[in-house]
């Protein structure tokens, strides 16, 4: 008997720039996580600040192509170059905006929603009986 095979994780690493409140960019790496066992939801981290965000993978989504979000988490086009999108994150303990490439974001979504390849069978499904029995498979 095979096991089952495990969640199947999507990571895709960027860097996007960071807007402070004096329109100063700051470039800095985040990464974009997917897993199958958790479908709905994208965890993004800043692994130089040891701060991770659950983001609804649908509003990302959205955010392609409209502004989406309400609360903690916004996406927005960029008004001035439209190849770029901004992600707003939001917190009582400050608000950044993150400039990140929209066709980037794109492909990490597509990633996520790409089935697995099934396993491959090695050999063929033969009963015990060989081909005296009639399975049904």
């Amino acid at each position: 008997m095979s096991a089952e095979p495990g969640p199947v994780t999507v990571s895709w690493p960027l860097l996007v720039e960071s807007l402070d409140r004096d329109a100063t960019a700051a470039r800095i790496p985040i990464l974009l996580t997917w897993s199958s066992g958790d479908p709905l939801v994208v965890v993004c981290e800043f692994p130089e600040e040891r701060v991770s965000w659950i983001i609804g993978r649908d509003l990302l989504g959205a955010g392609l192509d409209a502004p989406a979000g309400l609360g903690d988490v916004a996406v927005l086009p960029d008004l001035l170059d439209p190849e770029r999108l901004e992600l707003i994150l939001s917190s009582p303990y400050g608000r950044v905006g993150l400039l990140l490439p929209r066709s980037e974001l794109a492909a990490f979504l597509r990633a996520t929603r790409e089935p697995p390849e099934p396993p491959e069978l090695v050999g063929e499904a033969r009963s015990p009986e060989g081909d005296l029995a009639d399975w049904e498979w």
